[in-house]
């Protein structure tokens, strides 16, 4: 259910980015909504990564140090939150 949370929350700021580009007004409107969104996303985030070492799947293996920013950005991308 986390992953799905994420999944959709980075579809929206995907979208927000976009729209934010493709405006020719004023945007700030767009930007606290994008701004709250990806706060929202980081608390997510960093839930998942201190519940993660608890899950059974993770038990005996070694799990990498993730941060949020490593979970809510895309392989291959740099983070731009």
């Amino acid at each position: 259910m986390i992953f799905y949370r994420l999944a959709k929350g980075m579809e929206e700021r995907a979208r927000l980015q976009g729209s934010i580009r493709q405006s020719e007004g004023d945007v700030s409107f767009l930007q606290q909504k994008k701004e709250r969104l990806e706060e929202e996303l980081w608390v997510e985030a960093s839930r998942w990564l201190q519940m993660a070492p608890s899950l059974p799947a993770a038990q005996g293996d070694v799990l990498p140090e993730l941060t949020p920013i490593d979970v809510l950005t895309e392989p291959g991308q740099q983070a731009s939150l």
